[in-house]
This record gives structure tokens, C-alpha cells and sequence, in this order.
């Protein structure tokens, strides 16, 4: 039975410190992001990890490679951990998203991004994805993934509503744990814990 389920974020991108929304683009690493894959890999290198699942995104999967040297355990690709696709937005500046939401007349969740993917498809992704953690045969799993996919997920384990898991603030390699009791209770250990990031 799953015991602890660990959500790391993917470490920095050129396109993180340009504030430019990336989406399902396949961006690798800055200088800063290499060094903090690696400083949030020594955090981690005693933990009892016993699989790990990543993004099929480079940015990702690097920083879940540099986790995996310090553990004996496998790297599988997981599809639906990937970062939601922003259509025309990809490659633009983060605000350009945060003005098409004001600019918005209904509820945020029907907002069309042309060529990307919806609300609805990205929600039924995510309860694909916590499902398959729910019956994973590990102990303790650990997740590799993104902000725009790591929000919708915290919101669906926490049962939170939209407004309260939307703009969840998610640093490059911060971690968000929960453990399970016997009983298969959850406790939110830790959300954004991101004292070792630089």
C-alpha cells in the first residue's frame, strides 16, 4: 500500500526565469537548473524512494534522473504526468495567459486556449494519473512533473475547490508530500517546501 506519495516540480528553465509558458515545449535545463536538480537530489538521497514516475519532458525527466542516482529503484515515463499543452500560448509571456483568464466573462475552467488542451481533458488526465498512484504496488513514489499539472492534482487529493488549488504558488524543485496511515488516511505533510531550492 501506497505510504508516502512525494511531488517534486521539474528545476529551472531559461523559459522559468523569462516567465514564459512553456507547456508541453521540450525546453532542457538552465545553468541554475542543473545545479538545483542535483541539490534537490542530495536532499532526497535519504529517503526511502522506491519508484519513480516522470514527465516524458526533458526538463523533468533530467531532474528525475539526477534523484535516481542516489536510489535503487526504476524510471518509468509517465504520460500523464506531462504539463498541460497551452496551444497558442506556449512560448509566450506568462502574463499573456493571466490576461486571456481576466479577460475571461465565465469561469475560468471553460476558458478556450485555441490548439491546447482543455480544462476538462487536463482534470480527467489528472484523475487518470491519481488513480494509478492509488494502486501503485510502491511504498513510496515519488512524482516528477509541473506546476500546471501538479495544481489540478493537489486540488483532486486534497478535494479542493478550483479557486483554492488554481494559482497554488509551486517553486522549481519544490516538494509537496503526503503520507498514508494504515487506514489509508492522508496527511498533507508538506506543500512548496522549498528551503533548498536556489
Amino acid at each position: 500500500m501506497l505510504q508516502q506519495l512525494l511531488l517534486v516540480r521539474h528545476a529551472q528553465t531559461e523559459e522559468n526565469l523569462k516567465r514564459r509558458i512553456q507547456g508541453q515545449r521540450d525546453t532542457p535545463l538552465s545553468d541554475t537548473g542543473v545545479q538545483q536538480a542535483r541539490r534537490v537530489a542530495e536532499v532526497l538521497r535519504g529517503e526511502p524512494i522506491n519508484a519513480l514516475w516522470t514527465s516524458p519532458l526533458q526538463r523533468a525527466r533530467h531532474t528525475a534522473e539526477q534523484i535516481q542516482r542516489f536510489h535503487n529503484c526504476d524510471l518509468t515515463e509517465q504520460p500523464d504526468l506531462i504539463e498541460r499543452h497551452f496551444g497558442k500560448f506556449e512560448g509566450r509571456p506568462v502574463q499573456t495567459l493571466f490576461d486571456a483568464e481576466a479577460a475571461h466573462s465565465g469561469d475560468p475552467q471553460t476558458l478556450t486556449i485555441p490548439g491546447g488542451e482543455s480544462m476538462t481533458d487536463l482534470l480527467q488526465r489528472v484523475d487518470r494519473l491519481w488513480q494509478a498512484c492509488q494502486h501503485a504496488s510502491h511504498h513510496h513514489l515519488v512524482l516528477v512533473g509541473h506546476a500546471g499539472l501538479f495544481r489540478p492534482l493537489i486540488g483532486r487529493i486534497l478535494n479542493l475547490s478550483f479557486s483554492e488549488w488554481f494559482h497554488l504558488p509551486q517553486a522549481n524543485t519544490c516538494l509537496h508530500r503526503f503520507r498514508f496511515n494504515e487506514d489509508g488516511e492522508l496527511t498533507a505533510w508538506q506543500l512548496n517546501d522549498h528551503e533548498h531550492c536556489l
